[in-house]
């Protein structure tokens, strides 16, 4: 991003764009619109996409598995496939 924008005066984009360009740190985006900052900042609030959990999430739901059924690994990678959290213990 700050390689498209400019990081001096002599390589920016457009006029002033390398002062933006110094400024980006890290994983950034630019998103340019004529809405209106609260209609921008709603949707990004409201905006969520379901994943797969990783190591160190969260669970957000509880889910047991009834007692005395016997399940091997792979009927649990299966769960999770299907966005369902599991985990052996043994």
């Amino acid at each position: 991003m700050r390689k498209a924008l400019g990081s001096t005066v002599e390589a920016e984009h457009k006029p002033n764009t390398s002062v933006i360009g110094n400024q980006l740190e890290g994983d950034v985006g630019l998103l340019f619109t004529d809405e209106e900052p609260h209609v921008v900042t709603e949707w990004f609030e409201s905006f969520k996409v379901p994943d797969f959990a990783r190591a160190g999430n969260e669970a957000t739901e509880d889910f047991e598995l009834p007692e005395g059924e016997s399940y091997t690994t792979s009927v649990l990678c299966e769960y999770v496939l299907i966005n369902l959290c599991a985990q052996a213990l043994f």
